[in-house]
């Protein structure tokens, strides 16, 4: 069976052919302008979050910053010596006999400084009871002086470790008897 195609349906039919590749060939056209943006070079770096659209914030390191070993998600390694006593020079405002009792919580740089003063605790407590015994009743009562043992303190435990370094001596308590 043979269709008869009369001249004016194969007219329609290629009007209909140029107007949809008219169309096509438009819009062809707005999509390499609009949506590849080709009338806007590229950069190849970003020198804004603006371009992004991405909110900038600012940031203050004087009054925000957070110190690396304050950080609240930092591990601490920190080792407790339990309660040691020593008898103190006496002084004008002390008795004949006076006495320090305190608890230290001392804290290391890594674990392993934590794991060398748990393996040789009886040493450094022994150094930290002589270093205790050379000061006397006043100078242990001004809060001065006990941040001076306390310093006195981090320095002979850090001259004595092989394996790192002690970051602070923390009172865990300090108990003066006169």
């Amino acid at each position: 069976m043979l269709i008869e195609v009369t001249g004016e349906s194969t007219v329609t039919f290629k009007k209909m052919v140029k107007i949809l590749c008219i169309f096509f060939v438009v819009a062809s056209v707005f999509f390499l302008i609009k949506v590849k943006k080709w009338n806007k070079p590229d950069s190849l770096f970003l020198t804004s979050y603006a371009e992004w659209g991405i909110p900038v914030n600012s940031y203050n390191p004087a009054t925000e910053s957070e110190m690396f070993f304050d950080n609240s998600k930092l591990l601490k390694n920190i080792v407790t010596l339990k309660k040691m006593v020593a008898n103190i020079k006496p002084s004008e405002n002390s008795g004949p006999n006076p006495m320090l009792a305190m608890e230290l919580n001392i804290e290391g740089l890594t674990s392993e400084v934590v794991v060398e003063i748990k393996d040789r605790e009886a040493e450094f407590k022994d150094l930290i009871l002589r270093a205790a015994e050379d000061q006397n009743y006043d100078e242990l009562q001004k809060i001065e002086g006990k941040q001076a043992l306390s310093e006195h303190l981090l320095n002979i435990l850090n001259s004595n470790l092989t394996r790192g370094q002690i970051r602070k001596v923390l009172y865990k308590s300090f108990i003066l008897k006169n």
